[in-house]
């Protein structure tokens, strides 16, 4: 919007309860057998690093967005490769300064069928939301790109049978209703 998006106020509506959806749908549940996790460091807090996460997806999709047509997916493969690099880097970093145990050993043909599935669909969503920017308005795009977490909840309780909590069906039921007023609006 500070773009120039000019949105109506029934999108204006819908991108609220979109937010709010958003919030509601990610809520954990303490587990009442799991220690507190310590205080004191800036990571240790869930909404800091929410809000920090949130910033940067969203500086993330602007940027990708202001590529324009001409750019094509070259953002997208140069997005793939510095991700690679970082990742590259924590992995020597964690293996040459703390010990070199990058965690339980995991190995096997469904691993890295399931690695290259991840990164096709995180490829195919980023693809798909260059399409989105470049045919329709930003904000709205960036607000339906949000609602993620909704459809991480939703595939955990299909492929998992994960129970929803009541917080959870709300938030679900107040995201389809954000998603009928943007569209619609």
């Amino acid at each position: 919007m500070v773009g120039g998006d000019r949105l109506s106020t029934t999108v204006i509506a819908g991108v609220l309860l979109c937010l709010v959806a958003i919030g509601m749908v990610s809520m954990e549940q303490d587990d009442p057998g799991e220690p507190a996790p310590a205080k004191g460091r800036p990571t240790d807090s869930g909404p800091l690093m929410a809000a920090i996460s949130g910033i940067y997806f969203g500086v993330f999709f602007t940027l990708l967005s202001a590529t324009g047509e001409e750019g094509g997916y070259w953002p997208i493969v140069a997005a793939r490769i510095g991700s690679l690099t970082v990742v590259l880097v924590a992995v020597v970093f964690t293996l040459r300064f703390r010990g070199g145990s990058l965690g339980p050993r995991l190995s096997g043909r469904a691993l890295v069928g399931l690695a290259l599935l991840s990164g096709t669909l995180d490829a195919g969503a980023n693809v798909l939301f260059v399409i989105a920017t470049q045919h329709g308005v930003l904000s709205l795009v960036a607000v339906l790109t949000s609602l993620y977490p909704a459809i991480t909840v939703l595939l955990a309780r299909i492929a998992y049978s994960e129970r929803l909590r009541v917080v959870q069906r709300i938030g679900l039921a107040v995201a389809a209703t954000g998603v009928v007023l943007v569209t619609a609006g």
